[in-house]
């Protein structure tokens, strides 16, 4: 009688368990995960594509970007808002772990570059086009913040989900990125 309750004792736990392994590993940032984190695995070609595209905007820009804020504050801005797209997770095309800490880092280069777009729609004047993409810009700035916040809270969302919003993101930094270039560029071409 008593081996039967042993068994019972150690299938029951064994069972309680594989329950809690598998649970953490298919549901990540599950409440009852020790240590919830993810393996964000990116498109190779799509991150290739990227890092080329913010290496030639810098190779392009790279003397307007270097000048002091009192010769054009739009540029010595612009260089603090890049940094959100040089980010190594947005580069690097091996996987990466994403943990709470790494989500709470990216997001705060996002704020970060709101910060310095909203400052600069105060501060300088900018023509009708350049406002108006200085907008677009700083809405989108806003939708990426949503879309981390939206990762952080997901804790019911399978490694899968989790792994296809990463991938959105990464998609939304890269559009983001677009906007930044285009306001950028017009911005440059305006004032020369």
């Amino acid at each position: 009688m008593r081996r039967i309750g042993l068994i019972i004792l150690a299938g029951s736990l064994l069972c309680g368990v594989a329950l809690y392994v598998t649970t953490s590993w298919v549901y990540p940032y599950s409440p009852i995960s020790i240590h919830p984190s993810f393996t964000y695995e990116p498109d190779q070609v799509v991150v290739k594509e990227y890092a080329e595209d913010v290496t030639a905007f810098k190779d392009k820009f790279e003397e307007p970007l270097t000048t002091s804020a009192s010769e054009d504050l739009t540029a010595y801005r612009m260089q603090y808002v890049l940094k959100m797209y040089e980010q190594s997770w947005l580069l690097n095309t091996e996987g990466r772990n994403m943990t709470s800490e790494e989500l709470d880092e990216i997001l705060q280069y996002v704020k970060d570059a709101r910060k310095v777009i909203i400052e600069l729609a105060f501060q300088e004047d900018y023509s009708r086009n350049d406002r108006s993409n200085l907008r677009v810009l700083l809405e989108h700035n806003l939708t990426l913040e949503e879309e981390i916040q939206e990762i952080q809270q997901s804790v019911f969302h399978s490694q899968q989900t989790l792994d296809r919003q990463m991938g959105n993101l990464h998609m939304s930094f890269i559009q983001n990125f677009n906007f930044f270039t285009t306001f950028y560029e017009r911005y440059i071409n305006e004032d020369a």
